[in-house]
């Protein structure tokens, strides 16, 4: 991943996205709603990275990124 100036919207692999939170917040419930959703409509709300040095840092989004992968999604835009 091309580390790029605040506020840019890129396409990224799922694979690219790390799977935990940077700053877990609680354990989400039941998902099937939100995968239903994604899968009928897609990701309406972008999932928020930051760019550190050690890596991305998933700040908002780990829900919508869980049930993309679920879903067999390859890549999302944040």
């Amino acid at each position: 991943v091309k580390v790029v100036g605040m506020a840019e919207i890129l396409n990224l692999k799922l694979e690219e996205i790390p799977a935990e939170r940077a700053f877990p917040t609680r354990q989400w419930g039941d998902t099937r709603d939100l995968r239903s959703s994604v899968q009928n409509f897609g990701i309406l709300q972008t999932p928020v990275l930051f760019a550190s040095p050690e890596g991305l840092l998933l700040l908002d989004g780990a829900e919508r990124i869980e049930a993309a992968r679920d879903l067999g999604v390859k890549a999302v835009t944040c």
